[in-house]
Protein backbone atom coordinates (compact mmCIF):
# COMPACT_ATOMS: atom_id res chain seq x y z
CA UNK A 1 0.00 0.00 0.00
CA UNK A 2 1.29 3.44 -1.04
CA UNK A 3 -0.23 6.58 0.99
CA UNK A 4 -1.01 9.38 -1.15
CA UNK A 5 -2.46 12.15 0.92
CA UNK A 6 -3.75 12.38 4.45
CA UNK A 7 -6.41 15.13 5.97
CA UNK A 8 -6.81 15.27 9.38
CA UNK A 9 -9.37 17.08 12.16
CA UNK A 10 -7.25 14.99 14.79
CA UNK A 11 -5.52 16.84 18.32
CA UNK A 12 -3.49 19.85 17.09
CA UNK A 13 -4.28 19.30 13.77
CA UNK A 14 -7.69 21.16 11.96
CA UNK A 15 -8.43 20.03 8.58
CA UNK A 16 -4.47 19.88 7.83
CA UNK A 17 -3.50 17.98 5.06
CA UNK A 18 0.03 16.16 4.31
CA UNK A 19 0.97 14.99 0.65
CA UNK A 20 3.13 12.40 0.76
CA UNK A 21 5.50 11.43 -2.50
CA UNK A 22 7.41 8.55 -4.24
CA UNK A 23 10.15 6.76 -2.14
CA UNK A 24 11.09 6.87 1.42
CA UNK A 25 9.16 10.25 3.23
CA UNK A 26 11.05 11.66 6.32
CA UNK A 27 9.14 14.34 8.56
CA UNK A 28 11.81 16.94 10.19
CA UNK A 29 10.06 19.75 12.87
CA UNK A 30 10.60 20.86 15.88
CA UNK A 31 8.88 19.69 18.57
CA UNK A 32 5.08 20.20 19.48
CA UNK A 33 4.39 20.36 15.39
CA UNK A 34 2.34 17.12 15.24
CA UNK A 35 4.59 14.38 13.66
CA UNK A 36 3.65 11.93 16.28
CA UNK A 37 0.13 13.29 16.04
CA UNK A 38 0.35 12.27 12.30
CA UNK A 39 1.53 8.94 13.47
CA UNK A 40 -1.18 8.31 15.61
CA UNK A 41 -3.61 9.40 12.96
CA UNK A 42 -2.10 7.07 10.39
CA UNK A 43 -2.78 3.80 12.96
CA UNK A 44 -6.50 5.13 13.84
CA UNK A 45 -7.42 5.70 10.28
CA UNK A 46 -6.43 1.97 9.22
CA UNK A 47 -7.36 0.42 12.66
CA UNK A 48 -9.66 2.91 14.17
CA UNK A 49 -9.37 4.53 17.70
CA UNK A 50 -9.43 1.90 20.93
CA UNK A 51 -12.58 3.06 22.67
CA UNK A 52 -12.10 0.29 25.32
CA UNK A 53 -8.93 1.99 26.13
CA UNK A 54 -8.97 4.13 29.77
CA UNK A 55 -6.71 6.74 31.14
CA UNK A 56 -3.69 5.49 33.44
CA UNK A 57 -1.32 7.07 35.76
CA UNK A 58 0.09 9.88 33.83
CA UNK A 59 -1.08 8.79 29.88
CA UNK A 60 -4.67 9.46 28.10
CA UNK A 61 -6.02 7.12 26.55
CA UNK A 62 -5.91 7.83 22.48
CA UNK A 63 -9.52 8.69 22.35
CA UNK A 64 -8.97 11.73 25.06
CA UNK A 65 -4.93 12.74 23.97
CA UNK A 66 -5.92 13.03 20.50
CA UNK A 67 -9.31 15.02 20.67
CA UNK A 68 -9.69 17.98 18.87
CA UNK A 69 -8.36 20.93 20.38
CA UNK A 70 -10.91 23.16 18.72
CA UNK A 71 -13.67 21.39 20.47
CA UNK A 72 -14.66 19.47 17.01
CA UNK A 73 -15.06 16.15 16.66
CA UNK A 74 -12.49 13.28 15.36
CA UNK A 75 -12.44 13.10 10.96
CA UNK A 76 -9.84 12.30 8.50
CA UNK A 77 -9.43 11.66 4.68
CA UNK A 78 -6.55 9.22 3.68
CA UNK A 79 -5.56 8.92 -0.43
CA UNK A 80 -3.61 5.83 -1.01
CA UNK A 81 -3.00 3.26 -3.39
CA UNK A 82 -3.56 -0.72 -2.58
CA UNK A 83 -2.05 -2.83 -5.95
CA UNK A 84 -3.83 -1.56 -8.84
CA UNK A 85 -6.78 0.62 -7.39
CA UNK A 86 -6.51 4.25 -5.85
CA UNK A 87 -8.88 4.22 -3.12
CA UNK A 88 -10.30 7.07 -0.40
CA UNK A 89 -10.85 6.15 3.28
CA UNK A 90 -12.80 8.59 5.32
CA UNK A 91 -13.71 8.20 8.95
CA UNK A 92 -15.51 10.28 10.96
CA UNK A 93 -17.67 10.75 14.50
CA UNK A 94 -20.73 10.14 14.65
CA UNK A 95 -20.93 9.65 18.85
CA UNK A 96 -18.53 11.54 21.31
CA UNK A 97 -18.46 7.51 22.72
CA UNK A 98 -17.16 5.94 19.52
CA UNK A 99 -14.57 8.82 18.09
CA UNK A 100 -14.32 8.05 14.11
CA UNK A 101 -16.37 4.79 14.14
CA UNK A 102 -18.50 5.63 11.24
CA UNK A 103 -16.28 4.34 7.87
CA UNK A 104 -15.96 4.95 4.59
CA UNK A 105 -13.96 2.86 1.65
CA UNK A 106 -14.44 4.49 -2.03
CA UNK A 107 -12.90 3.95 -5.39
CA UNK A 108 -10.50 7.62 -5.69
CA UNK A 109 -12.52 10.19 -7.90
CA UNK A 110 -15.94 7.77 -7.56
CA UNK A 111 -19.12 7.54 -5.11
CA UNK A 112 -18.57 3.66 -5.67
CA UNK A 113 -17.75 1.43 -2.34
CA UNK A 114 -15.01 -0.98 -1.96
CA UNK A 115 -16.29 -4.42 -1.15
CA UNK A 116 -15.53 -6.68 1.93
CA UNK A 117 -13.50 -3.39 2.77
CA UNK A 118 -14.90 -2.65 6.64
CA UNK A 119 -13.84 0.22 9.38
CA UNK A 120 -12.91 -3.45 11.54
CA UNK A 121 -10.75 -5.03 8.55
CA UNK A 122 -9.07 -2.11 6.87
CA UNK A 123 -5.50 -2.19 7.95
CA UNK A 124 -5.29 -5.80 8.14
CA UNK A 125 -6.75 -6.24 4.95
CA UNK A 126 -4.52 -3.58 3.53
CA UNK A 127 -0.85 -4.21 5.29
CA UNK A 128 -1.59 -7.87 5.85
CA UNK A 129 -1.15 -7.68 9.56
CA UNK A 130 -2.96 -7.38 12.99
CA UNK A 131 -3.27 -3.81 14.99
CA UNK A 132 -1.05 -5.68 17.46
CA UNK A 133 1.98 -6.89 14.78
CA UNK A 134 1.69 -2.93 13.39
CA UNK A 135 2.04 -1.64 16.36
CA UNK A 136 5.03 -3.53 17.58
CA UNK A 137 7.07 -3.59 14.48
CA UNK A 138 5.97 -0.73 11.50
CA UNK A 139 4.39 1.95 14.18
CA UNK A 140 7.01 3.35 17.08
CA UNK A 141 5.42 5.64 19.22
CA UNK A 142 7.38 8.70 20.86
CA UNK A 143 9.41 7.05 23.85
CA UNK A 144 8.30 3.67 23.03
CA UNK A 145 10.99 1.86 21.88
CA UNK A 146 10.31 -1.19 23.69
CA UNK A 147 8.32 -3.64 21.66
CA UNK A 148 6.19 -6.03 23.79
CA UNK A 149 5.75 -9.15 23.15
CA UNK A 150 2.80 -10.36 21.11
CA UNK A 151 1.04 -13.69 20.51
CA UNK A 152 0.54 -12.39 16.44
CA UNK A 153 4.59 -11.06 15.95
CA UNK A 154 5.46 -14.12 17.26
CA UNK A 155 3.75 -16.20 15.01
CA UNK A 156 5.26 -14.27 11.90
CA UNK A 157 8.93 -14.39 13.38
CA UNK A 158 8.17 -18.44 14.09
CA UNK A 159 6.91 -18.36 10.09
CA UNK A 160 9.87 -16.63 8.54
CA UNK A 161 12.87 -18.75 10.30
CA UNK A 162 10.36 -22.48 9.69
CA UNK A 163 9.31 -21.19 6.07
CA UNK A 164 11.15 -18.48 5.07
CA UNK A 165 7.60 -16.95 4.23
CA UNK A 166 6.25 -14.73 6.61
CA UNK A 167 2.73 -15.60 5.98
CA UNK A 168 3.48 -19.30 6.33
CA UNK A 169 3.92 -20.87 9.48
CA UNK A 170 4.58 -24.61 9.79
CA UNK A 171 3.24 -25.36 13.32
CA UNK A 172 0.43 -23.45 12.15
CA UNK A 173 0.10 -25.79 9.28
CA UNK A 174 0.60 -28.39 11.20
CA UNK A 175 -1.93 -27.58 13.92
CA UNK A 176 -4.47 -27.28 10.63
CA UNK A 177 -3.64 -30.34 9.08
CA UNK A 178 -4.41 -32.09 12.89
CA UNK A 179 -7.68 -30.33 13.15
CA UNK A 180 -8.41 -30.95 10.12
CA UNK A 181 -7.65 -35.24 10.28
CA UNK A 182 -9.95 -34.72 13.74
CA UNK A 183 -12.70 -33.30 12.16
CA UNK A 184 -12.81 -35.81 9.39
CA UNK A 185 -12.63 -38.69 11.76
CA UNK A 186 -11.67 -39.17 15.64
CA UNK A 187 -12.40 -42.70 17.18
CA UNK A 188 -16.04 -42.98 16.28
CA UNK A 189 -16.79 -39.08 15.54
CA UNK A 190 -15.75 -36.57 12.72
CA UNK A 191 -16.84 -35.98 9.83
CA UNK A 192 -16.07 -39.71 7.76
CA UNK A 193 -17.70 -40.96 10.31
CA UNK A 194 -20.84 -38.57 9.98
CA UNK A 195 -21.03 -39.31 6.69
CA UNK A 196 -20.55 -43.24 6.86
CA UNK A 197 -23.84 -42.71 9.19
CA UNK A 198 -25.24 -40.74 6.61
CA UNK A 199 -24.78 -42.63 3.58
CA UNK A 200 -25.53 -45.96 5.79
CA UNK A 201 -29.19 -44.07 6.29
CA UNK A 202 -29.32 -43.23 2.48
CA UNK A 203 -28.37 -46.52 1.75
CA UNK A 204 -30.81 -48.04 3.45
CA UNK A 205 -33.75 -44.99 2.33
CA UNK A 206 -33.00 -45.79 -1.13
CA UNK A 207 -33.37 -49.52 -0.65
CA UNK A 208 -36.71 -48.68 1.03
CA UNK A 209 -37.64 -46.51 -2.00
CA UNK A 210 -36.58 -49.58 -4.49
CA UNK A 211 -38.69 -51.79 -2.92
CA UNK A 212 -41.46 -49.38 -2.84
CA UNK A 213 -40.93 -48.73 -5.94
CA UNK A 214 -40.73 -52.79 -7.03
CA UNK A 215 -43.84 -52.75 -5.11
CA UNK A 216 -45.46 -49.90 -7.24
CA UNK A 217 -44.45 -51.62 -10.10
CA UNK A 218 -45.96 -54.89 -9.17
CA UNK A 219 -49.10 -53.36 -8.30
CA UNK A 220 -48.80 -51.76 -11.81
CA UNK A 221 -48.45 -54.68 -13.27
CA UNK A 222 -51.11 -56.40 -10.90
CA UNK A 223 -53.46 -53.47 -11.88
CA UNK A 224 -53.10 -53.72 -15.90
CA UNK A 225 -53.69 -56.76 -15.57
CA UNK A 226 -57.05 -56.24 -14.00
CA UNK A 227 -57.83 -53.23 -16.66
CA UNK A 228 -57.40 -55.93 -19.28
CA UNK A 229 -59.39 -58.59 -17.23
CA UNK A 230 -62.17 -55.69 -17.53
CA UNK A 231 -61.64 -54.71 -20.53
CA UNK A 232 -62.04 -58.87 -21.64
CA UNK A 233 -64.89 -58.98 -19.12
CA UNK A 234 -66.49 -55.72 -20.80
CA UNK A 235 -66.25 -57.20 -24.41
CA UNK A 236 -67.57 -60.49 -23.43
CA UNK A 237 -70.31 -58.55 -21.27
CA UNK A 238 -70.99 -56.63 -24.51
CA UNK A 239 -71.03 -60.02 -26.79
CA UNK A 240 -73.68 -61.42 -24.09
CA UNK A 241 -75.78 -58.40 -24.46
CA UNK A 242 -75.63 -58.91 -28.39
CA UNK A 243 -76.11 -62.63 -27.79
CA UNK A 244 -79.08 -61.76 -25.95
CA UNK A 245 -80.33 -59.02 -27.81
CA UNK A 246 -80.13 -61.36 -30.79
CA UNK A 247 -82.18 -64.29 -29.41
CA UNK A 248 -84.25 -62.10 -28.24
CA UNK A 249 -84.98 -60.90 -31.74
CA UNK A 250 -84.96 -64.25 -33.14
CA UNK A 251 -87.60 -65.37 -30.62
CA UNK A 252 -89.94 -62.36 -30.95
CA UNK A 253 -89.68 -63.01 -34.56
CA UNK A 254 -90.58 -66.29 -34.06
CA UNK A 255 -93.28 -65.72 -32.30
CA UNK A 256 -94.18 -63.12 -34.62
CA UNK A 257 -94.72 -65.69 -37.50
CA UNK A 258 -96.24 -68.01 -35.45
CA UNK A 259 -98.69 -65.19 -34.30
CA UNK A 260 -99.29 -63.76 -38.02
CA UNK A 261 -99.76 -67.75 -39.28
CA UNK A 262 -102.01 -67.93 -35.98
CA UNK A 263 -103.71 -65.27 -37.27
CA UNK A 264 -104.11 -65.62 -41.30
CA UNK A 265 -105.31 -69.19 -39.75
CA UNK A 266 -107.92 -68.23 -37.85
CA UNK A 267 -108.98 -65.59 -40.23
CA UNK A 268 -109.27 -68.44 -42.90
CA UNK A 269 -111.45 -70.16 -40.08
CA UNK A 270 -113.29 -67.36 -39.64
CA UNK A 271 -114.10 -66.77 -43.09
CA UNK A 272 -115.32 -70.94 -44.06
CA UNK A 273 -117.18 -70.82 -40.93
CA UNK A 274 -119.18 -67.68 -42.29
CA UNK A 275 -119.35 -69.40 -45.47
CA UNK A 276 -120.35 -73.46 -44.82
CA UNK A 277 -121.86 -71.62 -41.19
CA UNK A 278 -121.44 -75.35 -39.87
CA UNK A 279 -117.84 -77.12 -39.81
CA UNK A 280 -116.89 -80.34 -41.15
CA UNK A 281 -114.82 -83.14 -39.24
CA UNK A 282 -111.68 -81.64 -41.61
CA UNK A 283 -112.17 -78.37 -40.39
CA UNK A 284 -112.51 -79.01 -36.71
CA UNK A 285 -109.14 -81.14 -36.90
CA UNK A 286 -107.40 -78.18 -38.59
CA UNK A 287 -108.94 -75.86 -36.01
CA UNK A 288 -107.29 -77.89 -32.87
CA UNK A 289 -104.31 -78.03 -35.02
CA UNK A 290 -104.15 -74.54 -34.63
CA UNK A 291 -104.93 -74.87 -31.32
CA UNK A 292 -102.10 -77.34 -30.15
CA UNK A 293 -99.73 -74.50 -32.40
CA UNK A 294 -101.28 -71.43 -30.77
CA UNK A 295 -99.93 -73.43 -27.39
CA UNK A 296 -96.77 -74.77 -28.41
CA UNK A 297 -95.87 -70.84 -29.99
CA UNK A 298 -96.55 -70.01 -26.54
CA UNK A 299 -94.37 -72.27 -24.27
CA UNK A 300 -91.72 -70.94 -27.37
CA UNK A 301 -92.69 -67.86 -26.47
CA UNK A 302 -92.06 -68.62 -22.75
CA UNK A 303 -88.86 -70.48 -23.34
CA UNK A 304 -87.64 -67.19 -25.17
CA UNK A 305 -88.83 -65.26 -22.09
CA UNK A 306 -86.72 -67.82 -19.84
CA UNK A 307 -83.53 -67.69 -22.38
CA UNK A 308 -84.01 -63.16 -21.68
CA UNK A 309 -83.85 -63.87 -18.07
CA UNK A 310 -81.24 -66.03 -18.13
CA UNK A 311 -79.35 -63.53 -20.02
CA UNK A 312 -80.06 -60.83 -17.90
CA UNK A 313 -78.75 -62.71 -15.01
CA UNK A 314 -75.66 -63.39 -16.28
CA UNK A 315 -75.43 -59.73 -17.21
CA UNK A 316 -75.92 -59.20 -13.39
CA UNK A 317 -73.75 -61.45 -12.53
CA UNK A 318 -70.62 -59.89 -14.77
CA UNK A 319 -71.70 -56.50 -13.39
CA UNK A 320 -71.11 -58.24 -9.78
CA UNK A 321 -67.74 -59.40 -11.07
CA UNK A 322 -66.63 -56.42 -12.27
CA UNK A 323 -67.82 -54.49 -8.75
CA UNK A 324 -65.90 -57.11 -7.60
CA UNK A 325 -62.71 -56.55 -9.17
CA UNK A 326 -63.36 -52.35 -8.59
CA UNK A 327 -63.05 -53.28 -4.84
CA UNK A 328 -59.66 -55.46 -5.37
CA UNK A 329 -58.08 -52.19 -7.47
CA UNK A 330 -59.22 -50.28 -4.28
CA UNK A 331 -57.84 -52.82 -1.86
CA UNK A 332 -54.57 -52.85 -3.77
CA UNK A 333 -54.35 -49.01 -3.65
CA UNK A 334 -54.94 -49.23 0.53
CA UNK A 335 -52.03 -51.78 0.29
CA UNK A 336 -49.66 -48.77 -1.16
CA UNK A 337 -48.98 -47.34 2.39
CA UNK A 338 -48.93 -49.78 4.70
CA UNK A 339 -46.10 -48.38 6.89
CA UNK A 340 -48.44 -46.21 8.90
CA UNK A 341 -50.47 -49.06 9.80
CA UNK A 342 -47.82 -51.15 10.61
CA UNK A 343 -46.27 -48.09 12.99
CA UNK A 344 -49.82 -48.39 14.98
CA UNK A 345 -48.99 -51.72 15.27
CA UNK A 346 -45.50 -51.34 16.70
CA UNK A 347 -47.21 -48.95 18.56
CA UNK A 348 -50.21 -51.17 20.21
CA UNK A 349 -47.57 -54.11 20.54
CA UNK A 350 -45.05 -52.49 22.89
CA UNK A 351 -48.70 -51.18 25.01
CA UNK A 352 -49.83 -54.65 24.92
CA UNK A 353 -46.02 -55.57 25.69
CA UNK A 354 -45.80 -53.34 28.86
CA UNK A 355 -48.82 -54.90 29.88
CA UNK A 356 -48.09 -58.86 29.56
CA UNK A 357 -45.28 -57.88 31.23
CA UNK A 358 -47.51 -56.24 34.48
CA UNK A 359 -49.61 -59.34 33.77
CA UNK A 360 -46.68 -61.92 34.44
CA UNK A 361 -45.58 -60.09 37.14
CA UNK A 362 -48.52 -60.04 38.90
CA UNK A 363 -48.85 -63.67 38.65
CA UNK A 364 -45.38 -64.47 39.20
CA UNK A 365 -46.41 -62.65 42.73
CA UNK A 366 -49.82 -64.30 43.26
CA UNK A 367 -47.22 -68.08 42.44
CA UNK A 368 -44.81 -66.96 44.84
CA UNK A 369 -47.60 -66.24 47.79
CA UNK A 370 -49.02 -69.74 46.76
CA UNK A 371 -45.43 -71.54 47.40
CA UNK A 372 -45.20 -69.64 50.08
CA UNK A 373 -48.56 -70.77 51.83
CA UNK A 374 -48.13 -74.21 50.47
CA UNK A 375 -44.55 -74.21 52.22
CA UNK A 376 -46.09 -73.32 55.92
CA UNK A 377 -48.03 -75.82 55.64
CA UNK A 378 -46.01 -78.31 54.47
CA UNK A 379 -43.61 -76.79 57.62
CA UNK A 380 -46.71 -77.80 59.51
CA UNK A 381 -47.30 -80.96 58.44
CA UNK A 382 -43.27 -81.73 59.18
CA UNK A 383 -43.59 -80.45 62.68
CA UNK A 384 -46.99 -82.79 63.43
CA UNK A 385 -44.85 -85.68 61.51
CA UNK A 386 -41.56 -84.89 64.03
CA UNK A 387 -44.14 -84.64 67.16
CA UNK A 388 -45.24 -88.23 65.96
CA UNK A 389 -42.18 -89.66 65.58
CA UNK A 390 -41.02 -88.49 68.82
CA UNK A 391 -44.14 -89.81 70.63
CA UNK A 392 -43.06 -93.22 68.48
CA UNK A 393 -39.27 -92.99 69.44
CA UNK A 394 -40.62 -92.80 73.22
CA UNK A 395 -42.49 -96.18 72.25
CA UNK A 396 -40.50 -97.99 71.01
CA UNK A 397 -37.66 -97.66 73.66
CA UNK A 398 -40.17 -98.81 76.15
CA UNK A 399 -41.04 -102.43 74.25
CA UNK A 400 -37.22 -102.18 74.30
CA UNK A 401 -37.03 -101.66 77.72
CA UNK A 402 -40.04 -104.19 78.36
CA UNK A 403 -38.67 -106.81 75.86
CA UNK A 404 -35.94 -108.47 78.14
CA UNK A 405 -38.54 -109.18 81.05
CA UNK A 406 -41.30 -110.15 79.09
CA UNK A 407 -38.61 -112.66 77.49
CA UNK A 408 -37.44 -113.88 81.04
CA UNK A 409 -41.25 -114.46 81.66
CA UNK A 410 -41.97 -116.35 78.69
CA UNK A 411 -39.21 -118.12 79.36
CA UNK A 412 -39.97 -119.08 83.10
CA UNK A 413 -43.57 -120.51 81.92
CA UNK A 414 -40.89 -122.97 79.78
CA UNK A 415 -43.04 -122.63 76.76
CA UNK A 416 -40.41 -121.68 74.51
CA UNK A 417 -37.28 -123.63 73.98
CA UNK A 418 -33.73 -121.58 73.77
CA UNK A 419 -33.82 -121.40 69.79
CA UNK A 420 -37.20 -119.69 70.00
CA UNK A 421 -36.25 -117.83 72.27
CA UNK A 422 -32.95 -116.07 71.01
CA UNK A 423 -35.48 -116.21 66.98
CA UNK A 424 -37.51 -113.60 68.99
CA UNK A 425 -34.93 -111.52 70.17
CA UNK A 426 -33.19 -111.32 67.31
CA UNK A 427 -36.96 -110.63 65.19
CA UNK A 428 -36.81 -108.25 68.05
CA UNK A 429 -34.10 -106.13 67.60
CA UNK A 430 -34.39 -106.45 63.72
CA UNK A 431 -37.75 -104.75 64.19
CA UNK A 432 -36.36 -102.08 66.15
CA UNK A 433 -33.38 -102.11 64.09
CA UNK A 434 -35.66 -101.32 60.59
CA UNK A 435 -38.11 -99.17 62.88
CA UNK A 436 -35.21 -96.55 64.02
CA UNK A 437 -33.67 -96.59 60.18
CA UNK A 438 -37.27 -95.48 59.01
CA UNK A 439 -37.08 -92.68 61.64
CA UNK A 440 -34.31 -91.77 61.25
CA UNK A 441 -35.37 -91.53 57.04
CA UNK A 442 -38.62 -89.70 57.81
CA UNK A 443 -36.66 -87.17 59.99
Amino acid sequence: MLIRRMTATFGKLREQTLELREGLNILQAPNETGKSTWCAFLLAMLYGVNTKERDRAGVLADKNRYAPWNGGSMSGRLDCRAGEDALTLFRTTRRPAAPMGDFQALYTGTADPVPGLTGASCGESLLGVSREVYARSAFIRQGGMAVTQDSGLERRIAALVTSGEEDTSYTEAVEALKKQLNRRRHNKTGQLPALEAELQETEAQLASQAELARQRENLLARSAELEARESSLKEELAGLDRWAEHRKRQDLQKVEDAAVQAEEKAAAFRRRLEEEQVPENDVTVRLRGAIVNLNTVRKSAEKAQEAYDAAKSALAQAEENLVRLRDIMGELENRVGPLKTQSEKAQQFLILSEEKKTLELSLWLERLEKLRQELRSQEDKVLLCKNDRAAAQTRLEQLEEELPDLCRRIDLTGLLTEEDREELLALSRRFLTSWQAAGKRGG
